[in-house]
C-alpha cells in the first residue's frame, strides 16, 4: 500500500494514523477505497454496526460534551448502546459527501488520517480517494483538514475553538504552534506584519513595532463583523457594521477579516471580493483548494460578463489548473473541454471536512450590498431581518508545481 496505518509509542495522542510508504507529488493518488457506511438516513446506520466495530475506528473514552450530546440523542432508541456507538463513530470519523454534503461516509482507512491546518492531502468522499496537495516524503504523516477551506482561514484561536468543540482535541500543527499567519497587518514597506509576543514583525523588512493600536482596531472590526453575522440586524444597521469592518480591512487587505468580509458578504463589491478571496487563499494556504476553484470560476464568469476578456481567461485558466488536481484530470485542456460540455459544475461541498453535519450551500448573490440597498429602497416594504448566508464550503487539494507556475500560483 502507498500508505500504512501505524502508531507511534512516543506520540500516543496521534492514535492510529496514516504514514506515506513512498514519496508523492501534488495531485498523486495515494489511496482509493470503498466505504464501510454511506449514511443517507439514520435507519441505515444500525445495520453497519458490526462492520464499524471490526474497523476499530476512533471513539473518545469517558465523558465529554460531545458524548453527552450523543447519549441524549440515542437515549430513546430501542438499542441505545449500539445506537450510541454508531453515532459516535459517524460523528468522529465521517466525511461529508453527496449533494451539499448531506450524506455521511465512513471509510476504514481514510478515517485514520489526522487533522492539520496545513494538510498535505485531500479526501474526496464521493470517490473514496486520497490525493496529495503538497509534496510528501517517505515516512511523513498523511494529514487532511477537518475544517473547510474558509475554516482554515480563521485565526488560530477560532480554529482551536472549532476543533475542540466538534472533535475534542487541540491542534498542534505547525500553523497552530507558530505565529498566526491569518492576522496580517500592512507594513509601510508593502509587506505583512504578523503578531509576535504582543508586537508586530514584518515578514518582508523584519521591522518590529508596537501593535496595541492596530490590535484595538482589529478587535473593533471583528465585533462589527460578528454583529453583521448575527442576523439580528435590519439591513441598514447591518450595512453600517459592515462598513465599520471595511474601514479596517481596506487598510489591511491580507487580514483574515478581509477574507471573511469578502467571502461571506462580497462587501462592498463582488469582483474585488472574489479577487481578495483568491489572493488570501494563495498567500496563506499556498495550495489549490475547492474554494479557489469555485471562486475562480465565478470570477471568470463575472469578468467575461463585464467585457474583461483577458482577465477572465486568466481566471478560468487558474481555476482549471486547480480542478485538474481536484478531479484527477491529466491536463488543463481536459478540464476546459469538460467545462465546455457541462457549463454548470455540481454544487461543491467540502472535500476534506471530516464531518457529516454540513449545511447546504447557498448560491452567491449577483449583486453587492450597496445594490441590494438601492433595490430595497425602491420598494415600499418594511425591511426584514435577514439570516447570515453560510460561508461557501470548499475542500482542498493541490497541483503539480509546474502547472501552477504557468498560471501564476505558487505551491
Amino acid at each position: 500500500m502507498a500508505v500504512a496505518v501505524v502508531s507511534d509509542a512516543e506520540q500516543p495522542h496521534l492514535g492510529k494514523f496514516l504514514r506515506a510508504s513512498k514519496a508523492f507529488q501534488p495531485g498523486d493518488l495515494l489511496l482509493r477505497e470503498e466505504p464501510l457506511l454511506r449514511l443517507r438516513r439514520w435507519q441505515d446506520a444500525l445495520a453497519a454496526a458490526n462492520a464499524l466495530r471490526k474497523a476499530q475506528l476512533f471513539v473518545p473514552e469517558g465523558e465529554s460534551p460531545s458524548m453527552r450530546r450523543l447519549q441524549q440523542a440515542t437515549a430513546s432508541e430501542a438499542d441505545p448502546e449500539t445506537a450510541l456507538f454508531v453515532r459516535s463513530v459517524v460523528h468522529f470519523n465521517s466525511f461529508g459527501a453527496g449533494p451539499s454534503g448531506r450524506e455521511q461516509v465512513v471509510f476504514p482507512t481514510l478515517a485514520r488520517a489526522n487533522h492539520s491546518c496545513l494538510p498535505n492531502c485531500l479526501v474526496d468522499a464521493d470517490l473514496g480517494t486520497l490525493r496529495a496537495v503538497r509534496p510528501i516524503t517517505i515516512g511523513e504523516e498523511v494529514t487532511v483538514s477537518y475544517l473547510d477551506d474558509a475554516g482554515l482561514l480563521m485565526d488560530v484561536k477560532s480554529r482551536q475553538k472549532e476543533l475542540q468543540e466538534r472533535y475534542e482535541f487541540r491542534c498542534q500543527c505547525r500553523r497552530c504552534t507558530s505565529v498566526d499567519d491569518t492576522r496580517r497587518f500592512s507594513c509601510t514597506c508593502g509587506g505583512d506584519q504578523l503578531p509576535e509576543r504582543g508586537r508586530l514583525r514584518c515578514q518582508q523588512c523584519e521591522r518590529s513595532s508596537e501593535g496595541s493600536e492596530l490590535f484595538e482596531a482589529e478587535e473593533k472590526a471583528a465585533k462589527s463583523l460578528e454583529a453583521a453575522r448575527s442576523g439580528d440586524l435590519e439591513e441598514e444597521d447591518e450595512g453600517h457594521e459592515l462598513m465599520k469592518c471595511h474601514r479596517f480591512t481596506s487598510k489591511h487587505p491580507h487580514h483574515q477579516l478581509t477574507f471573511a468580509l469578502a467571502n461571506e458578504f462580497a462587501f462592498p463589491d463582488p469582483e474585488a471580493s472574489q479577487q481578495a478571496v483568491l489572493t488570501i487563499l494563495d498567500l496563506v494556504l499556498q495550495m489549490p483548494c475547492q474554494l479557489a476553484l469555485e471562486t475562480g470560476r465565478d470570477l471568470a464568469r463575472r469578468l467575461a460578463k463585464n467585457g474583461k476578456e483577458e482577465p477572465a481567461r486568466k481566471a478560468l485558466q487558474q481555476a482549471a489548473a486547480v480542478a485538474m488536481v481536484l478531479d484527477g484530470k491529466s491536463s488543463i485542456e481536459e478540464v476546459l473541454a469538460e467545462w465546455g460540455e457541462t457549463r454548470q459544475r455540481p454544487v461543491a461541498v467540502s472535500k476534506t471536512s471530516k464531518t457529516g453535519d454540513m449545511e447546504s450551500l447557498v448560491p452567491e448573490e449577483e449583486t453587492n450590498w450597496l445594490q441590494r440597498q438601492r433595490k430595497a429602497a425602491a420598494k415600499p416594504t418594511v425591511k426584514a431581518k435577514k439570516s447570515t448566508p453560510p460561508a461557501p464550503a470548499p475542500a482542498s487539494p493541490a497541483q503539480p508545481a509546474e502547472v501552477l507556475a504557468k498560471v501564476g500560483m505558487a505551491l
